[in-house]
């Protein structure tokens, strides 16, 4: 995995490393924990989670039970569905 920072966050990322006497990277690990254990505790996150877990269920019980036709329940017959590259808001390709 490969992190970018602008310069300034670098920096103080830094200086709070050799402060704290650890690397960089074990800084970065305590951070993304915290971040995981705030987010786990915040009622908001665990409504959204439990949602996001109803429509992940979802997709792939329609995935696991095809229909009498041998269609997965809920495809159309004639649908043809396009899917474009993953762009991310801000990365150059």
């Amino acid at each position: 995995m490969t992190l970018r920072l602008p310069k300034a966050q670098a920096e103080t990322l830094s200086a709070v490393a050799e402060i704290l006497e650890l690397p960089v990277v074990e800084v970065v690990r305590l951070a993304v924990t915290e971040f995981i254990d705030r987010r786990r505790r915040e009622p908001e996150f665990q409504q959204r989670l439990q949602a996001s877990m109803e429509r992940i269920s979802r997709a792939m019980n329609a995935l696991l039970t095809p229909d009498a036709a041998g269609r997965t329940r809920g495809a159309r017959r004639h649908a043809r569905t396009e899917v474009a590259p993953c762009r991310h808001p801000g990365r150059r390709t």
